[in-house]
Parts: structure tokens; C-alpha cells; sequence
């Protein structure tokens, strides 16, 4: 949705109008499409007072909650079924604005009152650089090929996660992508006795009310007689917050969450990963 100056511009379905699918519309004051006690978008069903005055459902359900069921502007009385608004209704099903990942590629037109719920769920959505101060977004394949020429972090391409594999590593921001179109951030971080590697899939978080999944991985490396093998959940994150917090404890598993492994080495050479799935469990809303 763009803002000109003296309004909104939206898309209004319109078959009657020169022949044309869509007809594009300037909304001079955007709130008149929003409920005025919550400020969200209206929606059906929408509801009236006995002078026009509009409310979205559930704040028409707290005011009678409150026993009194009277209009919050004019205190008039707002009644059962026989007050909705079906012609705002009609207005707000008609009005559509782009997806706000148009430029990353989503070709959708939503309704305005739908747009948040899209934009959530949006598989146009961007991924973020984590660099410092680095601004770029956009698509995980657009991601690997920035990381490579802008910032010089290695990437390291499989052919397949499911089978094992080595690479190797060095401080920093490390990036492992397979063909199957998974994305892995490690970085490598050196303290004074050890190194320390975290894990973070590069992807969509996902949505509320929708199956949520993690990356079961196993690690090993061998360093100077000193061997290890870690087994780890990790799940995803699109970084727009730069790179989550690691949780050691890898059953708290959140769309935040990042695992941290460790070496007891100073000079860590190669990281292996085995055992790659993909585990589903209920997401709380």
C-alpha cells in the first residue's frame, strides 16, 4: 500500500467500470476502513448503531459485555444481527493492496483487512543480513550470493544435508547451503581456551496456528586426539533481529531458538553434521 500525499492508494474490485477488473482508488483518510475503539482493521461482520456509528465484532462484544450496549460516540443503542453494516462490509471486502513483499516477488492482492495475516504468512518475505549495520534484504538465494560478494563470508554449497559431510571453518559468519534450498548460518566464535559454534536455519519463522518444525542435527569433530559428537534441534529465523540468543538447553526449542556446541581446542579444523531432519510438533499460538 502507498501513501501519496493526500491519501491511500487501493484497489477496488469493480466489474461495472469501464469494462475493467480493477478500478484504483484514492481512501483520503485510511481510518475510516478501522474500528475506532481498537483501531484494527475492519472486518465482517462489522455492526452499527441506531446513527451509523461502526464497531468491529469483538468490540461490539465488549460493549455489551459491559451491560450497557450503547454506541461509544453517541450512545446509541447497538442491537443483535439487525445492526450490521452490510454495506461497509461489501466496502471493506472490496479494498485490496499489494503484498508489502511486492518487490521481493508476491504478486498478491489482499484485502486491506487481511494484509497482516498475508504479510505473516507471506513465502515472498525477506531474510536479513546479519551483519552490523548491513541493511540487505531479500530472498535466501539473493542472501547467499551478498553474504559471498559483499561481506566475503564463505559459503560452502552440498549437494544434500541428509548424508554426512565436513566443512571447514573460520571465525565468524560461516554458510552452508544445499541444493535442497536449506540455508545454515554458523558462527564461530574464539575465547581463550575454546571455540564456540552456534546453529541457526536461515528461513521464514513460522506462523501461529500453523505446524511447527525444527532441524534435527548431530555434530563431531576431531581435533588432537579430542573427539565429540553433539545431536541438536535448531530452529529457524528470518534474522530481521540480527542473530537470536543462544539457548543452551536444546528441548527449549522456539522459532528463536540457536544451539551452541563446543570445542575443547584452540584451533577447531572441521564440522560434521549428520542425521539431517525435518521433526514437526504442535505450534502454540
Amino acid at each position: 500500500m502507498t501513501k501519496p500525499v493526500g491519501g491511500t492508494t487501493m484497489e477496488v474490485a469493480d466489474g461495472d467500470v469501464d469494462d475493467s477488473d480493477d478500478l484504483v482508488v484514492t481512501v483520503d483518510d485510511v481510518e475510516a476502513l478501522e474500528c475506532s475503539i481498537c483501531y484494527l482493521p475492519l472486518k465482517p461482520p462489522i455492526f452499527q448503531c441506531v446513527n451509523g456509528h461502526v464497531v468491529c465484532s469483538p468490540c461490539r462484544d465488549k460493549l455489551k459485555a459491559t451491560g450497557r450496549g450503547s454506541c461509544h460516540v453517541c450512545r446509541g443503542a447497538i442491537g443483535g444481527y439487525n445492526s450490521r453494516c452490510h454495506a461497509m462490509e461489501r466496502v471493506v471486502e472490496s479494498v485490496h493492496v499489494p503484498c508489502p513483499h511486492a518487490v521481493h516477488g508476491c504478486v498478491a492482492k489482499v484485502a486491506y483487512h487481511d494484509r497482516r495475516r498475508h504479510q505473516e504468512a507471506c513465502p515472498h518475505a525477506p531474510c536479513h543480513c546479519p551483519g552490523e549495520a548491513c541493511g540487505f534484504a531479500g530472498s535466501t538465494a539473493a542472501l547467499r550470493d551478498h553474504v559471498a560478494s559483499a561481506h566475503g563470508w564463505p559459503v560452502e554449497v552440498e549437494p544434500s544435508l541428509h548424508s554426512p559431510f565436513s566443512v571447514r571453518l573460520r571465525d565468524g559468519f560461516n554458510f552452508v547451503v544445499s541444493v535442497d534450498g536449506d540455508h545454515f548460518l554458523l558462527n564461530v566464535s574464539r575465547h581463550r581456551f575454546i571455540h564456540t559454534v552456534s546453529a541457526v536455519c536461515i528461513r521464514r519463522p513460522t506462523v501461529p496456528g500453523s505446524e511447527k518444525g525444527a532441524f534435527v542435527l548431530e555434530t563431531s569433530y576431531d581435533a588432537s586426539f579430542h573427539k565429540q559428537a553433539t545431536s541438536f534441534e535448531v530452529a529457524d529465523s528470518d534474522l530481521a533481529d540480527g542473530c537470536p540468543p543462544i539457548v543452551t538447553n536444546s528441548n527449549a526449542l522456539s522459532s528463536s531458538c540457536l544451539i551452541e556446541t563446543t570445542w575443547i581446542w584452540r584451533s577447531p579444523s572441521r564440522f560434521s553434521m549428520f542425521r539431517y531432519a525435518w521433526k514437526t510438533t504442535a505450534h502454540e499460538a
